[in-house]
């Protein structure tokens, strides 16, 4: 037993853990020769009670305010890619990617030169050969042609560099029919972004910034009377538009095109009905066939700017609108009669 220079005796005791070294666990002894066991958290730690022991983190880490790079990591843990997508899953006109546009047509136009080099050998070779074998070569036959090199490099080389030629130009045919994506979502994802700055790493969040270049995934087809809704007074009523928690606010589609579908289906009943009383109201022809005239104009207007119907389709919608009427007039007229 040993005591050390402040008169405390230290118990020598064997580590319950070790059988062949001796651990000294420090015990304290008053004068009068009480006896108090320290407890376990008084003990100096040593290497064996240092793996027993269970420090927490929370209880021995110093307090300090988090800096802005561990706030940025905490946003990324807490919402980063997850939370994202699930914003944009949400409403899918939001889902917009770059075309890369330059790029895929540079891909396209180093794919071409690869198949005219062979194309180029593909002929030399048909020349050259054509010299040295005379009356052996045969174009007319695959089965009985000599040149085996050229088999090859139809079979090896240029079926399948082809294949992906083609296949490279539908699918980019395919994205370059998509429309590019409007400038209402693009300012809705920089305003999510503005809202939870930290949440995407900062050189992956820029491709936002490539309004010509960005294609809606899933694109929305727009008449002008719905697009003219979304910048009247009617965005003002939280009915038809939706705020995330976070404050970033955007459109209600689905509502917005319910009150655009209303709107054209009211409209349109009531220039099916009103020529109808007006014409039988008046009854000069030549009033009647204004009346007809202004109402068919009217109606072609309205489905060209209510809908998303092309011009011929229009003419066409118009010209069916116009022969009810016409039947209209001259039931009217054999009325009159």
């Amino acid at each position: 037993m040993a005591i050390n220079s402040l008169g405390i005796e230290l118990a020598e005791s064997r580590h319950p853990r070790t059988s062949d070294q001796n651990t000294f666990v420090p015990v304290l002894r008053s004068p009068s020769t009480t006896i108090q066991q320290l407890s376990p958290a008084d003990i100096p730690p040593t290497p064996d009670t240092l793996v027993d022991t269970a420090i927490s983190p929370r209880k021995h880490a110093p307090s300090f305010e988090p800096s802005v790079l561990e706030k940025n990591i905490s946003d990324r843990k807490m919402l980063g890619y997850p939370f994202y997508c699930r914003f944009i899953a949400d409403e899918p006109t939001l889902f917009m990617v770059r075309r890369f546009g330059a790029l895929n047509v540079r891909a396209a136009l180093a794919l071409q030169d690869e198949l005219v080099e062979l194309e180029e050998a593909l002929i030399d070779g048909e020349e050259y050969t054509r010299e040295i074998l005379a009356g052996e070569y045969d174009n007319g036959s695959f089965r009985l042609d000599p040149d085996t090199d050229r088999k090859k490099l139809i079979m090896e080389k240029l079926v399948p560099k082809l294949t992906s030629y083609n296949e490279f130009i539908n699918s980019y045919a395919e994205l370059a029919r998509h429309p590019v994506a409007e400038h209402r979502e693009q300012n809705t994802l920089q305003d999510w972004f503005r809202a939870h700055p930290n949440a995407i790493h900062d050189p992956e969040q820029q491709y936002i910034t490539r309004t010509e270049d960005l294609v809606s995934v899933i694109p929305f087809e727009k008449s002008w009377f719905r697009r003219v809704l979304e910048w009247t007074f009617v965005l003002r009523f939280s009915t038809f538009r939706r705020e995330t928690t976070d404050g970033v606010v955007f459109s209600n589609n689905k509502r917005l095109e319910n009150l655009s579908t209303t709107v054209v289906a009211i409209f349109g009943l009531g220039m099916l009905i009103a020529p109808l009383w007006i014409l039988e109201a008046v009854h000069d022809s030549n009033k009647q066939l204004a009346i007809i005239t202004g109402f068919i104009v009217l109606f072609f207007f309205v489905v060209k700017v209510a809908t998303n119907a092309r011009v011929f389709e229009s003419l066409a919608v118009a010209a069916a609108y116009s022969a009810v009427l016409m039947v209209f007039l001259q039931l009217g007229n054999n009325k009159v009669q």
